[in-house]
């Protein structure tokens, strides 16, 4: 994670490595996975035109670009569970496939809408 108070922007990027030192010999192969980033009851959510940002508002009104260089980005239903009490909300997932003979990166990043590159 990197925070970048200039911008007011934060940046991740997460990274999936082959199992080191296997002893066996696979063939390599595309592994599905999805990241996953909960919100918060009450947070909305909106697929930007590019397909690959999320424009996320608060009850305050302000708003966050979530954008991620993934190959699929998607709003979905999920659940908030606090002192035992359930409350729907919404999760961002980031879908793609990772080779097992390969790192594969996954960046991304939150930013304030309203910042100069805001997607259309």
């Amino acid at each position: 994670l990197y925070l970048d108070q200039r911008l007011d922007e934060l940046r991740a990027e997460e990274r999936m490595f082959p199992q080191p030192n296997r002893k066996e010999i696979v063939r390599p192969i595309a592994a599905p996975y999805a990241l996953r980033f909960h919100l918060e009851p009450g947070v909305q959510a909106s697929l930007a035109r590019d397909r690959r940002s999320i424009l996320l508002r608060g009850g305050s009104g302000r708003g966050w670009w979530f954008r991620t260089d993934g190959p699929d980005v998607a709003i979905e239903p999920s659940v908030h569970i606090d002192d035992g009490l359930t409350r729907r909300s919404l999760q961002v997932v980031v879908r793609g496939s990772a080779r097992t003979d390969n790192e594969t990166k996954i960046r991304w990043k939150l930013s304030p809408a309203g910042a100069s590159g805001d997607p259309t």
